[in-house]
């Protein structure tokens, strides 16, 4: 009883989470709306002041891009630079990402400095980092407490049987009553494991490996660990069909303090302390598995932030360090490979401080035809 009320609970925390997430989500998208016109009705006047436009949107709650269309010329707007808006040669499109709108809101406005009308369209955020944890708090505190619940049941059970135990153990010195077995039972333990029966080719590698060490240095993984614990994460994300992302990050600078702050916060906010790695005097690598790369690029642009904020805070600077991103992407990829795809988007980040943030995108198509030509070479 206590387990199926337990069960209920879950459910129903579950379902009015999701009820809040959805009526939040319309929220927004009305408030984006709202927005959109109030923007889209003083653009014309301002359209040759870029800097009135990025403000506005920077002041928005919701907007995230704006590409503004003409014959003759474009304006692009973001709110994070290189993190809205793709180029396809001279034309730029709205990316597709977790929590930005798929449709983009489209408005046709007069300039005048314009013959014909221009095309402005605009792509919102339909979810909030802090509507997501007013959310989740509420919803983890009923979780928490249907599991305190449970615990004690448990306890309460294991504490009952014990004394019951007791009860029917015979007097000292009296033999225990033989137990009847049932025609057909077997009573030997079984001593075959579980998980090699069902999956023998993937049982030794569902459990990762032990952390050998931590580097005294930065109290992360040493640099050397990097590739051998990469090539058992990918065994295991491949054995089951999920996605990894291998990340690179590096300051611009050797700096102690710095590099320092970049590791304690690396590990506040990635968590896996034995997934996080040193990478030379000035970077750390990161191995994210079960997320693809546009999830990973995501959480790369938060600790982006994260860093700007705590730079300006403790060093009262801008935080100058560049990301290079890969994923497995549904390949049968190597530890090695991976790095070197990381590595070369690292070093186009760090070419161009505009684009701190660069990652390396697999055609997996393509790359299937490229090993099995490298295969028939070697052969």
């Amino acid at each position: 009883m206590v387990a199926c009320f337990c069960i209920l609970i879950y459910l129903g925390s579950m379902a009015l989470a999701g009820i809040r997430i959805f009526n939040g989500i319309k929220e927004r998208r009305a408030l984006a709306e709202k927005e959109f016109s109030r923007l889209a009705e003083n653009i014309g006047p301002i359209l040759d002041m870029e800097s009135a436009v990025t403000d506005a949107i920077l002041k928005s709650a919701t907007l995230q891009g704006v590409i503004i269309a003409g014959v003759n010329r474009k304006y692009v707007f973001e709110r994070i630079q290189g993190g809205i808006i793709a180029w396809n040669g001279d034309n730029p499109r709205f990316k597709s990402r977790f929590g930005l709108s798929k449709k983009p809101l489209v408005k046709q406005i007069k300039a005048q400095d314009e013959v014909q009308p221009l095309i402005f369209s605009a792509v919102y955020s339909y979810i909030s980092d802090d509507m997501l944890i007013a959310i989740l708090k509420r919803t983890l505190l009923v979780v928490l407490a249907t599991l305190c619940l449970a615990l004690f049941t448990l306890l309460f059970q294991f504490f009952l049987s014990t004394e019951r135990g007791r009860k029917d153990e015979p007097p000292p010195g009296r033999p225990a009553p033989e137990r009847d077995v049932p025609a057909g039972e077997d009573i030997t333990p079984a001593s075959a494991d579980l998980i090699a029966k069902i999956r023998p080719d993937v049982s030794s590698e569902l459990v990762p490996p032990p952390i050998v060490g931590v580097s005294p240095r930065s109290r992360i993984s040493p640099e050397e660990q990097t590739e051998e614990r990469l090539a058992s994460e990918l065994k295991r994300c491949a054995s089951f069909e999920q996605d990894l992302v291998f990340m690179l990050i590096e300051l611009a600078e050797s700096d102690v303090p710095a590099y320092q702050t970049l590791m304690e916060e690396g590990v506040k906010f990635f968590l896996r302390r034995d997934l996080i790695f040193e990478r030379g005097e000035r970077g750390i690598a990161v191995i994210l598995p079960s997320i693809d790369l546009d999830q990973g690029f995501d959480k790369s642009e938060k600790f982006q932030n994260r860093m700007q904020a705590k730079f300006s805070e403790v060093f009262e600077q801008n935080f100058e360090g560049s990301i290079g991103l890969s994923s497995r992407a549904d390949r049968t990829i190597d530890a090695e490979r991976l790095i070197l795809e990381a590595a070369g988007a690292l070093k186009k980040a760090a070419e161009d401080p505009a684009s701190p943030i660069v990652a390396f995108r697999s055609d997996p198509e393509k790359y299937k035809a490229f090993i099995d030509a490298q295969n028939k070479n070697r052969s």
